[in-house]
């Protein structure tokens, strides 16, 4: 399903904002500080794209859940090291 893969995925990335808005996402990104100049044309990233998922607020947290990301994913650790962390220590 083109929806799962967009948001488990990318968590539509893909997609320009317009879409998003079509597809009801668009709230979410805006709640982590993203409007649709900056998504669109890049270069004005808002401060949640250098935070730590321990970092964002309750809301925020919230907002990336729906956009598919939890703790792992929204620090991009390695998938492998989900299940078994000591594979990426350092």
């Amino acid at each position: 399903d083109g929806n799962i893969w967009d948001c488990y995925m990318n968590h539509y990335g893909g997609l320009y904002w317009e879409d998003m808005v079509a597809e009801g996402v668009d709230q979410y990104w805006a709640k982590l500080g993203w409007d649709q100049e900056g998504w669109d044309e890049g270069g004005n990233d808002p401060d949640t794209e250098d935070m730590y998922w321990s970092d964002l607020s309750e809301e925020q947290k919230e907002a990336a859940h729906q956009l598919c990301f939890f703790d792992l994913s929204w620090d991009w650790v390695k998938l492998p090291c989900w299940s078994q962390p000591q594979l990426c220590e350092d």
